[in-house]
């Protein structure tokens, strides 16, 4: 048979092209991937589809594993990885490769290793099948290894005034520069920190501690991290010990700061009293902190005390504006035995106004606030121009009589013999007349013969017109007084008569930046807000207010900012806050023109653990809630027993007591509606630190907003009308909630009471 071998391989040649054309199609369909037409020995190349780093996950001091996720038709195959590794420290890249198998869900861990340890890293992946071309690469994902805590191991070469400690860390970390935090604890209780920068070239690492009081007991531990960087290893282990005694010589009895006076915008004088050494030559050492920035320095003194062991000190040479910490100590004259440090006493100097500020007299306190502020605080009651501090009295005792004098004139009457404070009096109070009678005294016994026999009744009234009153001002100041820890201050004096309709609210515009607790998101009071120029240069230095706002008008440049307050660190992790909006993230702020620099600074707080405080904070309000009512249960009776008592006995006295009761009955009627709202779970827990949000019904946009303090109370002021409302937190003890409503404003507060 003949056969037509030209048709044959006409034939054979189609099938073989056909085989291809179908091949070809079948490999991109199960590649997952995207063809992107480009050409390569005639045939597409495919691109895998862009990896995602998941998370990262088992972090060590030098190891970590990336979770990767990679095209979904890739799973359960073996892929060729490549991890670009950047250190954020030092800047240094390096590329790590793998061949490893994904599983069904197309998911790989890559495990790092070789890392250092309390080092920031970026990590990026790329992938592809062995052989072919590799994906783009993936999202950056950050993340930082950890450093462990270090071994306090001895104590050495202990003196009067010094001592070393022996720290042991990790090895890995020889031939970095480390940033060491030492927290010294002495037996007082007083704790403070000293910074050290050392370069490690060896795992036991020397620590000398000086400037320590001879003869005293003292706790140490220690944490550390990378020099200029944030990530600290947890604290050491304690360690104790005691100073030696000076050889030779008693060791004097500590001293007390009894006040500071004459303070001005760089000095001060401390009153500073000895025990045993009147009218004695003594050399004293004085301790100054600046509170905001850790900053300390010693000042050395040589004094003669007073006839009751008192001396002042006039302290120079400070920063206008700043709160500073002052502690005592002293040794005989030319002794080298000093006593203990003395209490602490703090204060703040006054302030120097600068271009745009004034200064002010507000609430006795000299504060600077802002020209456009004036006319809001002169209207409440302040003057311009500091407080006059002139005309202060001090109350001394002579020969068994107190007077007053002027504060200036003190140590002029202490060489005198005087001595500060009241004389002691009577036992029972009040002043005596010429003739030798008490006149407090025979008031008291009159008021008593003029009820005759109803002692008992008297006496009732007047302690529930005393527990009525508690009950009244625990009532209205419960949600004001327990918000924050920290001391009062004109803040609270100003939301109490905000609160009492004293003060109607205002609306601004927010040309200002605000300083809050990255945690809590309540605003900050007295951060001390510091600007630079791009070459580091001082500018200008201002303190947050009353509700964490701060500004600078600046001129067109490139500006860096610095930020001081203890026990807090900025904090930069984020540029964007859902609340407050652009968050300062470190780096330099550009201005074009004559403008108000607008940004707000987080800052978090180093040893703070909220959700135990605010379980604390929410266990004093229960008790306080329950003193409330018993208070108000006596008011109710007292109020009764007046009654009684004023009908059978309608003496001056009982229409007095009665007409107490009759104006804090009416008080309570008058200012019953209360002026904040509440967060509260189903079983009546407070719930600390949630956002309440107000958005217009309309627009949708956000009107205002509010975080509740430590027991759940928040305070919120708008416009009257209609707002959809959402709140967002979580209980001390429970999981996270959002919850929305809506409220109505009739009298420009919101006190609508959520529970979640």
């Amino acid at each position: 048979m003949k056969i037509n071998l030209k048709g044959f391989f006409s034939v054979l040649a189609c099938v073989f092209v056909l085989f291809v054309v179908i091949n070809d199609v079948s490999a991109a369909q199960q590649s997952g991937g995207q063809n992107i037409g480009v050409t390569v020995d005639n045939g597409p190349v495919v691109v895998p589809e862009t990896p995602v780093i998941i998370r990262s996950q088992n972090i060590g001091t030098n190891t970590l594993d990336l979770v990767v996720k990679v095209g979904d038709g890739f799973a359960s195959e073996t892929l060729d990885f490549v991890v670009t590794v950047t250190n954020v420290f030092t800047g240094d890249v390096t590329n790590i490769n793998f061949t490893q198998s994904t599983n069904v869900d197309a998911q790989s861990i890559l495990a790092m290793s070789g890392l250092d340890p309390g080092t920031e890293y970026q990590f990026t992946v790329r992938y592809a099948r062995p052989g072919d071309v590799y994906s783009a690469e993936s999202n950056i994902h950050t993340a930082v290894t950890i450093i462990e805590s270090p071994v306090l191991n001895s104590i050495d070469n202990i003196t009067t005034d010094s001592a070393d400690l022996d720290v042991i860390i990790d090895p890995d970390l020889i031939g970095k520069t480390m940033d060491f935090i030492v927290e010294v604890k002495n037996e007082s209780g007083d704790v403070y920190t000293i910074q050290i920068t050392k370069y490690i070239t060896s795992s036991h690492v020397t620590i000398n501690v000086d400037g320590l009081d001879s003869d005293t007991g003292y706790t140490f531990k220690v944490k550390y991290a990378h020099e200029n960087t944030t990530y600290f290893s947890g604290y050491s282990n304690e360690k104790s010990f005691t100073t030696e005694s000076e050889s030779g010589t008693e060791t004097p009895d500590k001293p007390v700061i009894e006040d500071i006076i004459n303070i001005t915008t760089s000095s001060l004088d401390l009153v500073v009293k000895t025990k045993d050494h009147e009218n004695e030559n003594l050399d004293f050492v004085v301790r100054v902190t600046n509170i905001a920035t850790g900053a300390t320095f010693t000042i050395d003194f040589s004094e003669k005390t007073s006839g009751d062991g008192i001396v002042l000190l006039g302290i120079g040479g400070l920063e206008p504006g700043t709160e500073y910490e002052f502690k005592v100590r002293y040794a005989l004259k030319d002794e080298s035995t000093y006593s203990s440090y003395s209490n602490s006493r703090d204060a703040r100097t006054r302030y120097v106004s600068a271009d745009g500020e004034a200064i002010i007299c507000y609430n006795d306190a000299t504060i600077t606030v802002a020209q456009s502020d004036v006319q809001y605080y002169l209207d409440r009651g302040a003057s311009t121009g500091e407080c006059n501090i002139v005309g202060r009295k001090i109350n001394v005792c002579h020969n068994g009589q107190t007077i007053l004098i002027d504060e200036s004139a003190l140590q002029a009457h202490l060489n005198q013999g005087y001595s500060i404070g009241k004389c002691v009096e009577n036992v029972m109070g009040g002043g005596t007349d010429v003739d030798g009678t008490n006149d407090e005294t025979t008031e008291f016994q009159s008021a008593m013969i003029s009820i005759g026999d109803s002692n008992g009744f008297k006496l009732a009234s007047v302690f529930g017109a005393a527990a009525g009153a508690i009950a009244l001002i625990s009532a209205l100041a419960m949600p004001i007084l327990s918000a924050m820890p920290g001391s009062l201050s004109g803040t609270i004096f100003l939301k109490i008569i905000e609160l009492f309709g004293i003060i109607g609210k205002r609306k601004e515009d927010q040309n200002w930046g605000v300083v809050f607790d990255s945690d809590t998101r309540m605003p900050l009071i007295a951060v001390k807000i510091v600007l630079f120029d791009e070459f580091g240069k001082e500018l200008a230095t201002t303190y947050s207010n009353r509700d964490g706002r701060f500004g600078f008008l600046a001129k067109p440049g490139t500006y860096m900012i610095h930020v001081f307050k203890r026990g807090y660190t900025l904090f930069t992790d984020k540029t964007h806050d859902q609340l407050y909006g652009n968050v300062y993230d470190g780096k330099n702020i550009t201005v074009d023109s004559d403008n108000v620099i607008l940004i707000n600074l987080s800052m978090k707080s180093d040893n703070m653990n909220w959700q135990e405080y605010s379980g604390k904070r929410i266990k004093q309000y229960k008790t306080l809630i329950f003193m409330n009512y018993l208070f108000f249960a006596l008011y109710v009776f007292g109020f009764g027993a007046t009654i009684i008592i004023t009908f059978f006995y309608p003496t001056t006295f009982n229409f007095i007591v009665l007409s107490i009761y009759i104006v804090l009955f009416a008080y309570r009627l008058l200012h019953k509606k209360k002026k904040y709202g509440s967060i509260e779970t189903g079983v009546g827990e407070p719930v600390p630190f949630a956002v309440v949000n107000l958005y217009e019904q309309d627009s949708k946009e956000k009107h205002n907003f509010a975080v509740t303090d430590a027991i759940g109370k928040y305070y919120l002021l708008a416009d009257n009308g209609s707002y959809d409302l959402k709140a967002k937190g979580q209980p001390v003890s429970g999981v996270q909630f959002e919850k929305y409503g809506d409220v109505d404003v009739n009298d420009g507060v919101v006190r609508k009471d959520i529970v979640v």
